[in-house]
């Protein structure tokens, strides 16, 4: 019998400014007033969106979606972060973790793809504006909102049984006195044929999208006609997206092609670095996408004006 002693995964303590309780209590006091400013701001929108006949379109439809998403996705975060710098518990339980990741990735998941539905909507209303009301009918809204949500679901649902898995393989495979400098990754070892299959479908999605990006960057620095803002965030955006990709996809092939199932702690960190950062600079950049579109649409006599190319470079190095 195997006498060694292993140790269970009950909780995380969460050190946080543990060390500075001042800036503790600043911080919460900071975090308060940004969490009703967008409980205020969400409901307000919801609200109104609900109540105005004159608002009954998609766009706010998608809008009224859009707040209740971050509704959720900051209620998701902030109440626990809260209780944690005002209490003296500053812990919270495997369980509540793993719910609190599920919950965070189906909410980041859905807002992604609901932005995406939302630059579709507009494109309609700009260049199918007679069209529009016929293609953007309320049944076809419902059922992209509906796909949206669904898709996210079972992406979340996906990687987090993924983590789950692997936090408690790590976990009951390591006895006492022994330390984890890289992590296993199983994928799909059981069925080496589903990963070739898997690989091969990737490894072709990520050369459309390097062939993709890298043309939209240079017909649009190539072509002095396309010297716009709308077109200089569109090249960043594809700059983004190059390099989010192949900050992920070239370490997925090798696990799955190469016999070497492992990743350092140290890529590891640094992957999930680079994935959180150009993840969110691609989300600010739809953002400042928007309002460049909104500044198109609404100002088309001040655009140029509004748009300089001075402003760009600066949304785009803040974003």
């Amino acid at each position: 019998m195997d006498q060694r002693n292993y140790t269970s995964l009950h909780g995380f303590i969460l050190l946080g400014f543990s060390d500075h309780p001042k800036l503790e209590m600043a911080l919460s006091g900071v975090v308060t007033v940004f969490y009703l400013i967008t409980l205020v701001g969400n409901t307000a929108i919801i609200l109104a969106s609900l109540l105005d006949s004159h608002l009954h379109t998609p766009m706010y439809f998608f809008l009224r979606n859009l707040s209740l998403l971050d509704l959720c996705f900051t209620t998701s975060i902030v109440p626990q972060m809260l209780v944690n710098l005002w209490g003296h518990d500053k812990t919270i339980s495997y369980v509540g973790c793993v719910i609190q990741l599920y919950v965070y990735m189906w909410f980041g998941s859905i807002e992604c793809l609901l932005l995406a539905v939302m630059s579709y909507d507009r494109f309609t209303a700009i260049c199918k504006p007679l069209h529009y009301l016929v293609i953007m009918n309320p049944c076809l809204c419902l059922k992209m909102v509906i796909t949206v949500w669904s898709i996210s679901l079972a992406n979340s649902l996906a990687h987090t049984l993924y983590f789950s898995a692997l936090a408690l393989y790590g976990t009951m495979g390591t006895s006492n006195g022994s330390s984890r400098t890289d992590f296993i990754l199983l994928g799909f070892s059981d069925r080496p044929q589903l990963e070739h299959i898997i690989s091969v479908i990737v490894f072709i999605f990520y050369i459309i999208t390097l062939v993709g990006n890298t043309t939209i960057i240079l017909v649009s620095y190539l072509d002095t006609q396309l010297h716009t803002p709308m077109y200089f965030f569109l090249s960043n955006l594809s700059f983004v997206d190059l390099c989010y990709t192949t900050s992920i996809i070239p370490q997925m092939l090798v696990n799955l092609w190469g016999p070497k199932k492992s990743i350092t702690y140290g890529g590891c960190v640094l992957q999930f670095f680079f994935a959180l950062d150009l993840g969110a600079t691609e989300c600010l950049l739809l953002a400042v996408m928007a309002y460049d579109r909104y500044a198109a649409v609404c100002q088309p006599l001040h655009y140029t004006v509004i748009m300089h190319p001075e402003l760009c470079q600066k949304m785009v190095l803040i974003a």
